[in-house]
């Protein structure tokens, strides 16, 4: 492989890495406001 492919690889890397962290955290705050703020009178 190439330097240059090779440095694309990990740049790549890096950027899907970031999203994938950058998604759980989301989904964390999105999780723990739904615990902490219950809709009030919804029946289930």
């Amino acid at each position: 492989m190439t330097t240059a492919f090779q440095q694309s690889l990990l740049i790549m890397f890096e950027g899907m890495l970031g999203i994938f962290i950058f998604m759980a955290v989301f989904y964390g705050l999105i999780s723990l406001l739904n615990r902490l703020f219950k809709p009030r009178g919804e029946k289930e």
